[in-house]
């Protein structure tokens, strides 16, 4: 399973190429605890957490996914590494 380091980096990656910023240590902590907090596969969860995080609906995360490509490829990532870690 992935440690807290790896989720957190993976979810800051995520984060920051939706929402186009750079995340504070502050920021990323709170996108780590909605990941804690929420439920599912490990996949489920970032993508909830994520959700909670920039309050964007689950849709418009999947939605601006398919428009852009490099979100896509980190989204892919995470899905991948999670996946992976969690056999």
């Amino acid at each position: 399973m992935a440690n807290e380091l790896e989720i957190k980096r993976m979810l800051r990656e995520a984060a920051e190429k939706l929402l186009g910023k750079r995340l504070t240590e502050q920021e990323i902590s709170s996108l780590y605890r909605f990941y804690l907090e929420a439920s599912g596969s490990s996949y489920n969860k970032a993508v909830e957490s994520l959700s909670k995080f920039s309050q964007l609906s689950k849709s418009q995360i999947i939605e601006k996914r398919s428009s852009s490509d490099d979100f896509d490829r980190v989204m892919r990532d995470l899905e991948r590494r999670l996946d992976s870690n969690s056999k």
